[in-house]
């Protein structure tokens, strides 16, 4: 079985890498990364023979489909969020990073 590490190419997501790495190594992980805007990572990894997904940076929105296939195909969800918390359950937790998010853009906008 793999692992899959997914993070947006940009300095949040290889950070965020990075820092989880340092702290919880995943030696044998496949990167799976793209440049800035390309988010829709969660689509090039198989249905078969998947184990952890850890998406790091990523937007829930865009690979909401990709997500539903890889727990339909029992791969085990990682998501950590720019706390560095992770959960078992990434509808959840990214929907407080949405909301997170939006409160953060409100306060900016101030």
């Amino acid at each position: 079985y793999m692992d899959y590490d997914v993070f947006n190419g940009d300095a949040d997501g290889i950070c965020a890498l990075i820092q989880l790495r340092l702290v919880e190594p995943r030696p044998g992980a496949t990167l799976v990364t793209g440049v800035k805007r390309d988010i829709q990572l969660l689509e090039r990894i198989p249905d078969e023979g998947v184990n952890r997904v850890t998406a790091l940076d990523i937007s829930f929105d865009k690979n909401r489909d990709d997500v539903d296939r890889l727990l339909a195909a029992g791969a085990d969800p990682e998501e950590t969020d720019s706390t560095g918390r992770t959960a078992r359950d990434w509808a959840s937790i990214l929907r407080l990073q949405q909301v997170l998010l939006a409160l953060d853009k409100a306060e900016a906008a101030r």
